[in-house]
């Protein structure tokens, strides 16, 4: 048998219950001149929206929330989800570990830049700028409709 066959069989063995997607929540912040704010993977050494696998028990808005605080030093607020994707159609290298994808367009309330032990380095970017991408958390294609996308308004609970 294939060792990579045999080492997904073993990684779904662990697996409790039915396989479900993950969920992996990311935000789109921008500053004052529509530049959006990046973080760099401190393992990686790649770039980001902020954000993460959410945790059970808490809302996806919570979970991002969080997720922000933790790796930018950043309190916000969620105006809206303004994307969904399948990472299995979308980010093609996670198709192992099959997520859901919910990018939320959120507005700085308080709080400094501050890294993490999960980031290296926080900045704004200019859209026709980016830098290298983590592309298993945000291709350039998804950046770009989000931030076209930012205004649209969705129920958010």
């Amino acid at each position: 048998m294939d060792s990579h066959l045999t080492q997904t069989n073993l990684k779904f063995e662990k697996e409790a219950g039915y396989p479900t997607p993950k969920v992996d929540v990311r935000a789109l912040i921008l500053d004052e001149n529509d530049q959006i704010l990046l973080v760099k993977d401190a393992l990686a050494q790649t770039w980001a929206l902020p954000g993460g696998f959410a945790e059970v028990g808490i809302s996806p808005v919570e979970n991002i929330v969080k997720e922000v605080h933790e790796e930018t030093g950043l309190n916000v607020a969620v105006n809206n989800l303004i994307a969904v994707y399948d990472t299995n159609k979308s980010n093609p290298e996670n198709s192992l570990a099959h997520y859901y994808k919910l990018i939320f367009y959120c507005k700085k309330l308080s709080g400094e830049l501050t890294t993490s032990l999960e980031t290296s380095s926080i900045a704004f970017f200019n859209l026709k700028e980016l830098p290298e991408l983590s592309t298993r958390r945000n291709t350039k294609k998804q950046i770009i409709e989000c931030f076209k996308n930012r205004d649209q308004q969705t129920l958010i609970e």
